[in-house]
């Protein structure tokens, strides 16, 4: 009878559970623009309301009208600061996606190495060390990045405060830059007015290469500027990569740059809804105009 060759040797149980955590790290650094893309669609969802209420506009010019004891103002108030405290909690969101990726990403490489170190070992005869706890492990790879980083941000400071506050027209306060000369310096806070660019109409809604409404609109991180998922792919087919807004530098729109507009999908459904109540008052009415005519008509034979 033949002599069986022997297989080759299980890995030891700290390899499999170094390789485990090794695969986890990497699904987890693969989702970090998945995490980010939530974090986004939510603060999107507070922006179109943020313009919908923002000072000066229409909605507040409407209700203050009327607003004899104060309640429409202080309506639009709490309004606006729940949007504000939405904007940090979505800042103090993306700050800890990076801090985690940062510690998954260093915790991986860390561990990368020590299962390269042991298996080394492992073939000159060395024992194995004991096994880690590698959620204990991430953890304390987190508290050594918040630490090794600078303070936590201002979170009134961050992107998305900003971009809120001046969504919703408010000054923005900046401190006054120190004097160079002997006067004597000023940390006094200097309110400048935010203006909020606001392109109101269905002319922001199209798309610059179908002249359409948006569809699974997606935009340029490159230049800002956003597109309907098919246009993009119809203008490369077409061996066209130039952004098609006029007057934009971005000469190359490629895969890599792009992310989902949620704000402007969300913008395009609002329209759309908008459009179909219209058109359901307008149908209303007719109907009523209908009923009042025949009304006339009888009314004129009776007397006839």
């Amino acid at each position: 009878m033949p002599r069986q060759r022997p297989g080759p040797a299980a890995p030891a149980p700290s390899q499999t559970s170094e390789t485990a955590a090794l695969l986890a790290a990497d699904r987890a650094l693969s989702k970090q623009n998945e995490y980010i893309q939530g974090i986004k669609k939510i603060q999107a969802s507070g922006q179109v309301l943020a313009e919908r209420i923002a000072h000066n506009g229409e909605l507040e010019k409407a209700l203050l009208l009327t607003d004899d004891d104060g309640s429409a103002a202080a309506f639009l108030l709490s309004q606006r600061e729940i949007l504000k405290n939405l904007a940090r909690e979505n800042a103090r969101r993306v700050q800890g996606v990076d801090n985690f990726i940062a510690s998954v990403g260093l915790a991986r490489d860390e561990i990368q190495s020590g299962l390269a170190a042991r298996r080394g070992g492992e073939e000159n005869g060395g024992d194995d060390a004991p096994l880690l706890d590698y959620e204990r492990y991430i953890f304390n790879k987190m508290e050594e990045v918040k630490q090794n980083r600078d303070v936590e941000e201002d979170l009134d400071n961050s992107e998305f405060v900003k971009d809120m506050r001046s969504r919703l027209g408010e000054k923005e306060r900046r401190k006054k830059k120190k004097r160079r000369s002997g006067a004597a310096e000023s940390d006094d806070d200097d309110d400048l007015e935010v203006m909020t660019s606001q392109t109101t109409g269905v002319a922001a809604l199209k798309c610059p290469i179908t002249g359409m409404l948006f569809e699974n609109p997606v935009k340029s991180k490159q230049c800002g500027h956003t597109y309907s998922s098919a246009g993009l792919a119809q203008m490369w087919r077409n061996k066209k990569r130039k952004c098609p807004v006029s007057g934009c530098a971005n000469q190359n729109v490629t895969r890599e740059q792009l992310e989902e507009d949620h704000e402007m999908e969300m913008k395009v459904k609002q329209y759309k809804r908008r459009q179909d109540f219209q058109q359901k008052n307008r149908m209303s009415q007719d109907s009523l105009d209908g009923v009042h005519d025949d009304t006339d008509v009888n009314r004129t034979t009776v007397i006839d």
